[in-house]
């Protein structure tokens, strides 16, 4: 059986796999779901977060692995796996990208984002002040957005979990 480092995308944390790492484990394998800097239970300051803390929650997971990993990155977390990818590729088995975003090297995940104009996201975000972090401005549309085939228990559980998503310059290091 193998490893599965699952890593999430904008808003959520590693809460948002805890239907799927039951049905891989029962499967005979092991899946490790981090919180990335500021998401889940990981309380760091939206200043102190960048790509490369993203990329470094990750690679500390993989150091430690005795075999190459399956490294899946949801959303944003498609980013986040490329550029862990980068730093450690003997750790890495397979790459799996759902719904997530891939780059070209010096590409913006705004830039390809903003290309999408079906997502309900760009024009339902709002930033904060200081331009830092942007959340869902109308909560109401949160399910339409995220969870449209969700039980609504899920959808109050998630709604109640999402964190501010920091605004990175994301482009691969």
């Amino acid at each position: 059986m193998g490893v599965f480092v699952v890593v999430h995308g904008s808003w959520h944390g590693g809460w948002c796999w805890e239907k799927i790492v039951p049905l891989l484990q029962k499967n005979g394998h092991i899946v490790l779901a981090p919180d990335l800097p500021g998401h889940g239970e990981d309380k760091t300051p939206i200043p102190k977060i960048s790509l490369r803390s993203y990329v470094d929650c990750v690679c500390k997971i993989l150091d430690v692995q005795s075999e190459p990993v399956t490294l899946v990155g949801h959303s944003r977390g498609g980013i986040v796996i490329s550029q862990t990818a980068e730093y450690r590729p003997e750790k890495i088995k397979k790459l799996v990208y759902l719904s997530a975003f891939l780059l070209r090297n010096g590409q913006s995940m705004i830039e390809l984002a903003l290309q999408d104009t079906d997502s309900l996201i760009p024009p339902n975000l709002v930033f904060s002040e200081d331009k830092s972090y942007h959340v869902i401005k109308d909560q109401s549309k949160t399910r339409e957005i995220f969870y449209g085939d969700c039980a609504e228990e899920d959808v109050v559980r998630a709604m109640s979990r999402l964190v501010p998503s920091q605004r990175l310059p994301l482009k691969l290091l």
